[in-house]
């Protein structure tokens, strides 16, 4: 099995009391002389509820269960209905390169100006981090079983002993789980210590 990430690491994927702010350029996350990043990361929260306005915009909670904003500020109106469809209460939203912002109302939290750097993931936070536990004790053992196992999932890699078993499992939390899995092994395989340039998400601004 792939590699899956560290997500204790605080720099890779920090709460929101350890973001940068937008006021100031950090040397944890920026070179000093020409303000370029120097690293990636990506901030993990669940969606609490939606909060009634005109730009979509959640109630989050972070990896230490502290509750903050998250305001999407994109100009494509037209984008509303789809983010406010795809960030459900109960989900992981993932943004790239976030920031601690202070609203106008005094609130503070992550506001989004590009859609790209943002992906909503079908699980709970704490499923999320289960999902991953699961796939590093994952290797050649059947998902289901527990059995030794050869055949995988084509689209994540997940093992399996046999079809029936992959089957049974599709049926029964593998066909939500898979696009999560598919998203860990990519944070696996990602070198986030060497920036070449900003990484947005692969598939659909919001998925």
């Amino acid at each position: 099995m792939a590699a899956v990430p560290d997500f204790n690491n605080k720099l890779n994927f920090p709460a929101f009391i350890g973001l940068p702010s937008d006021c100031e350029l950090e040397d944890r996350y920026y070179s000093g002389s020409g303000g370029f990043p120097v690293r990636h990361w990506c901030f993990l929260a669940q969606i609490k509820e939606s909060v009634p306005w005109v730009r979509p915009m959640f109630n989050i909670t972070d990896i230490n269960g502290s509750k903050y904003l998250v305001a999407f500020h994109g100009d494509n109106r037209g984008r509303y209905p789809i983010i406010r469809e795809k960030c459900k209460d109960g989900r992981t939203i993932c943004i790239m390169y976030a920031f601690q912002h202070r609203f106008f109302d005094g609130q503070i939290g992550v506001r989004v100006e590009d859609e790209s750097y943002v992906k909503v993931l079908p699980c709970s936070l704490p499923e999320l981090f289960s999902i991953s536990d699961a796939m590093a004790r994952n290797h050649k053992i059947c998902n289901v079983c527990g059995n030794v196992a050869s055949l995988r999932c084509s689209k994540c890699g997940i093992f399996y002993c046999s079809k029936q078993c992959q089957f049974n499992d599709w049926k029964g939390v593998h066909k939500k789980q898979c696009k999560v899995v598919q998203q860990v092994v990519e944070w696996g395989a990602f070198d986030w210590n060497k920036f070449g340039g900003f990484k947005v998400f692969s598939e659909i601004r919001v998925e």
